[in-house]
């Protein structure tokens, strides 16, 4: 007699989950597999919030609302039968002004989605944690008192703009997570140079950066740093885009440039980086910290496009230059270049039909 297939009732859980994933992540319409039956419905619904990502602000918006007192059945509280938890979120091709403001909203939702699920495993009351997803309830808004979401990784795939008026919700949003893994990339081809994060949007990045106390790796590219010349905005040590008159941050102190745990840096197609802001990065260390590991620098400019790309030698002499100019700094000439050369590592990868800094071949830059 032959054995009868295997159906959903008889496979392992474990072998059912990673189906289930699996199904979630390529079906065009996520949530109809929540409709199969009622034991894959309490499987998938956690899944089917793990990993986030929105491609409109309108989408952001309607995020915000659901589970929400008050909100529309559609969007509302009909649909949240309990609380999850989000590990991963990703934004791509959202062409809009707007698009900060709405993540804004989108973090603030998961702060409280994220203390219901904390109070749903801690006591097992379902009661207890739906409360908790009241869109009045307090959220402190104060710079020190922001509640941040703890992501595994945030992933945005989107243009800036100089002429939006809110590029100050670059920091607003980005202060309310602390990712793991953090990546801002353009939306354009790898051959299409163009700048997706602009200088202004640059500065408030490294500002929401210095709260980032669990972050292990930074990857940005198509990105403008800020030119000295930017009356607001100055290179103070520690080499961090520091506002005049901005508040110290609790997390990254005076005197410590990256987050303690942020092990690999990767830039990619950038314009107008400093040399000494590499060479701060690469050598900042401080007691209880071992310091980034890694710095790549991939078709990075010291001024413009036309202009050359950054050699791995630029920022051996910006280091040794620190120590003439910074009392701090008592490492011996031999041991800061030694450190540079360890850890950063300048290479060409895209090269233009004609003009510009042409190297003879693509690889390793020094």
């Amino acid at each position: 007699m032959d054995a009868a297939a295997p159906s959903f009732s008889t496979l392992p859980t474990e072998l059912l989950l990673q189906i289930l994933g699996f199904s979630l992540s390529c079906h065009p319409t996520p949530s109809s597999i929540l409709c199969l039956n009622y034991p894959i419905y309490v499987l998938s619904f956690p899944l089917l919030y793990e990993h986030v990502r929105f491609h409109s602000t309108r989408g952001m918006s309607e995020f915000a609302q659901l589970g929400g007192e008050g909100s529309d059945s559609s969007v509302g509280q009909a649909r949240l039968r309990a609380p999850v938890r989000i590990r991963t979120i990703t934004v791509e091709k959202v062409n809009e002004y707007g698009v900060f403001d709405a993540l804004k909203s989108v973090f603030e939702r998961t702060v409280q989605w994220q203390n219901a699920f904390d109070a749903w495993e801690s006591n097992c009351r379902l009661d207890d944690a739906m409360e908790r997803l009241d869109l009045g309830s307090g959220f402190e808004r104060g710079r020190e008192k922001i509640q941040q979401v703890e992501l595994e990784e945030l992933s945005l795939c989107l243009h800036s703009h100089t002429r939006n008026p809110r590029l100050e919700a670059v920091y607003e949003a980005l202060a309310l997570v602390n990712p793991t893994k953090f990546t801002w990339t353009g939306p354009d081809p790898d051959h299409h140079f163009s700048t997706a994060i602009v200088p202004q949007a640059t500065f408030h990045l490294f500002q929401a950066v210095r709260h980032w106390s669990h972050l292990t790796h930074l990857k940005l590219t198509n990105i403008a740093f800020p030119n000295f010349s930017f009356p607001d905005i100055v290179f103070a040590h520690p080499s961090i885009l520091t506002q005049r008159n901005a508040a110290t941050s609790p997390v990254a102190p005076e005197g410590y440039p990256l987050p303690r745990k942020l092990k690999a840096i990767y830039i990619g197609q950038a314009t107008f980086v400093p040399a000494e802001l590499i060479a701060r990065f690469a050598c900042s260390e401080e007691e209880g910290a071992e310091g980034v590991q890694e710095i790549r620098l991939v078709d990075v400019y010291v001024q413009s496009i036309w202009e050359r790309r950054m050699r791995r030698g630029d920022v051996e002499i910006a280091a040794v230059e620190l120590l003439q100019y910074e009392e701090m700094v008592r490492k011996c000439e031999e041991e800061v270049v030694k450190r540079v050369r360890a850890v950063v590592r300048c290479e060409a990868k895209t090269e233009r039909i004609m003009g510009g800094d042409r190297v003879e071949r693509v690889g390793v830059l020094e």
